[in-house]
């Protein structure tokens, strides 16, 4: 009896692809999973070792509460060594979530950052299908990705291009890095929230074209640079059959909190 079935099951790169081509219709080239930054590296670099150095900062922090939660101090010095370290671990275990979505710089580099730019637009709305379990992530082994936990894990990772997931160790076993997958007859139908693979970008809805064009709008623009009713206005002027209603509900589930504050445009 087969107890995996690989006919009933598509490869996360084919997954990653297929959202790739419904998201972007013909802006997509099927490079983007290993498409990199085109700009230098350094800030990457920056941000991943500022974040490395406060996690190790927090675990050095830890060390004297926790010796005291080990060794068994009194009752009212080990109440106080429990609640110092909860905030503590708090923030470690934010800042390791945080960790998992910032590139690893030593990747293969590809020269495009409209590659990049839709590469990361894909893998985050995976990661919220994966989160919500919306889609399920399957692994060789048979078990499932826990999304929500494993990316707080230590060397968790997703690698879209080569259909892999590196397991954190307390969930490997004996192999860490395992092949992945999602089950046809779902990935089949979640796509269908995005339209008929389109040879053309009319082909798509007005909201997920709409959703799309402010993406691009968030990654050119600084917050308040230009009012909400101009993005409105041009939007409703390039994308045919979107509606000021439309434009609202979008809006308002695409652009960052400070998008939304109240204040003049910044002048340039």
């Amino acid at each position: 009896m087969i107890e995996f079935d690989l006919t009933t099951l598509y490869s996360l790169f084919h997954a990653f692809d297929q959202t790739g081509r419904r998201m972007f219709g013909d802006s997509w080239r099927g490079i983007e999973a290993f498409a990199q930054r085109k700009d230098d590296p350094k800030a990457t670099k920056d941000e991943r070792a500022k974040i490395i150095a406060r996690i190790r900062d927090l675990s050095a922090q830890s060390i004297p509460y926790q010796t005291i939660l080990d060794l068994g101090g009194s009752q009212e010095e080990t109440q106080m060594a429990s609640d110092a370290l909860y905030p503590l671990h708090t923030e470690e275990r934010a800042l390791k979530e945080k960790l998992t979505a910032i590139p690893h710089v030593t990747d293969h580099w590809v020269n495009d950052h409209e590659a990049y730019f839709r590469r990361r637009r894909v893998e985050d709305e995976l990661r919220t299908a994966f989160d919500n379990h919306d889609l399920d992530l399957h692994l060789g082994n048979s078990s499932i990705v826990e999304m929500r936990s494993w990316s707080k894990c230590d060397g968790f990772r997703i690698y879209y291009g080569l259909s892999m997931v590196r397991v954190p160790s307390q969930y490997a076993g004996k192999q860490r890095r395992q092949p992945a997958f999602i089950p046809k007859a779902a990935l089949d139908k979640w796509l269908t929230r995005f339209g008929s693979i389109s040879s053309n970008e009319a082909e798509l809805t007005p909201e997920m074209r709409l959703k799309i064009w402010l993406e691009g709008m968030v990654d050119k623009y600084k917050p308040k640079e230009r009012k909400k009713s101009d993005y409105c206005t041009q939007a409703l002027n390039e994308i045919t059959g979107l509606s000021k209603r439309e434009f609202d509900r979008v809006w308002a589930a695409t652009v960052p909190i400070s998008w939304k504050a109240s204040g003049a445009p910044e002048k340039k």
